[in-house]
């Protein structure tokens, strides 16, 4: 499939963001000025433009299906991670000074957390794996309160149906392998994901040489398989990882068919691209006056 450039994913952003909203930090009257008056929609992501070029597309879209074109009658400020999850908070932090009218906070917990950390009046409207009551993003599902709400794909929650599914290609008994990012998932998250495995063991890795090593030891340790976790950093590693899996003989099953796209064996998991397209319809109602309290997570 025919990736999409960055250039494209921010072409229109350029067009109508002057050069001043890139920089690292402004003041409130440089974030208005830049703007132009627009309503600006914080988008936080621990990713990179080419890792989700999809799913910033589907986000697009869920902001014109409730009212809302970039550049148009609305202004989206991107800070991008990179996979390095210590930007989060200043980046996040930078938003809030620019005072946007909200902030999608994409990319898992991390970035929603650091959008909480960094404020209690701004709405935020998250993405997220895990359950985001037992995160405590939300206090509960019927009463989000705050300011934050969003989109609970509950990704962690299938790794034991991955392991069935993967367990299916060969019946006969085998060690099966979660890779993980150690830099993401919390204490109580990663017992969850221990649970799930079942009697099969973590891989941690959370860069490039690691990923290498960690793929390496899993076949010289005898592994069957990989079962890879939906972390934003591997998203953004895909072409690596799945040519790690082919190169050392390890079938893999990944959360997002996007890995499927870039040559994996298979997926289970919802639309990541769905997801984030209701994180822009959540968007537009929060800009035509909603509030996060009016918006059951998702």
């Amino acid at each position: 499939m025919r990736r999409v450039k960055s250039i494209l994913l921010l072409g229109g952003l350029v067009a109508a963001w002057p050069l001043a909203a890139f920089a690292q930090t402004q003041s409130d009257d440089a974030c208005k000025q830049a703007s132009g008056g627009l309503p600006v929609i914080g988008f936080l992501s621990s990713s990179s433009p080419d890792a989700i070029a999809r799913s910033v597309a589907a986000f697009r879209q869920g902001l014109k299906d409730a009212g809302y074109i970039e550049g148009e009658n609305v202004i989206v400020d991107y800070r991008w991670a990179n996979g390095d999850y210590g930007l989060l908070p200043a980046k996040a932090k930078q938003l809030v000074e620019c005072k946007v009218a909200l902030i999608a906070a994409t990319g898992g917990t991390q970035s929603a957390q650091a959008a909480k950390d960094a404020t209690r009046t701004i709405p935020i409207l998250f993405a997220t794996g895990f359950d985001p009551v037992k995160t405590k993003l939300v206090p509960s599902y019927a009463r989000p309160g705050e300011n934050a709400t969003g989109i609970a794909m509950h990704t962690a929650a299938r790794v034991a149906t991955r392991r069935e599914l993967l367990s299916k290609l060969d019946p006969q008994p085998k060690k099966i392998a979660l890779l993980v990012n150690p830099t993401h998932a919390f204490p109580d998250q990663k017992a969850d994901l221990e649970k799930d495995l079942g009697g099969d063991h973590l891989l941690e890795a959370s860069s490039e040489n690691a990923l290498n090593a960690k793929f390496k030891e899993a076949e010289e340790k005898g592994y069957k398989g990989i079962i890879v976790s939906a972390d934003p950093y591997f998203g953004g590693r895909r072409a690596q990882i799945v040519d790690l899996a082919a190169r050392h003989r390890l079938p893999a099953i990944y959360p997002w068919r996007e890995y499927v796209d870039a040559g994996g064996l298979m997926s289970y998991g919802v639309s990541i691209t769905n997801a984030y397209r209701q994180i822009g319809l959540y968007a537009g109602r929060v800009l035509s006056g909603a509030r996060p309290a009016d918006l059951p997570p998702a």
